[in-house]
């Protein structure tokens, strides 16, 4: 049996996918230590979200 996936699941997956990369791209570095400081972390969350409604 051949399951069938409809576009529109395929196009959320992607902007998951693409919304999570730049998640981890932006919060780590390469030696995976926390870049923002508390003071900053609600304005960058703010920001991400209006980034992933985009999509």
């Amino acid at each position: 049996m051949i399951e069938v996936i409809p576009e529109a699941e395929i196009s959320t997956n992607a902007a998951i996918g693409h919304f999570l990369n730049r998640v981890n791209s932006i919060v780590f570095d390469s030696k995976d230590y926390f870049r923002i400081t508390r003071a900053k972390y609600a304005n960058w969350l703010l920001r991400i979200t209006e980034d992933l409604q985009s999509y």
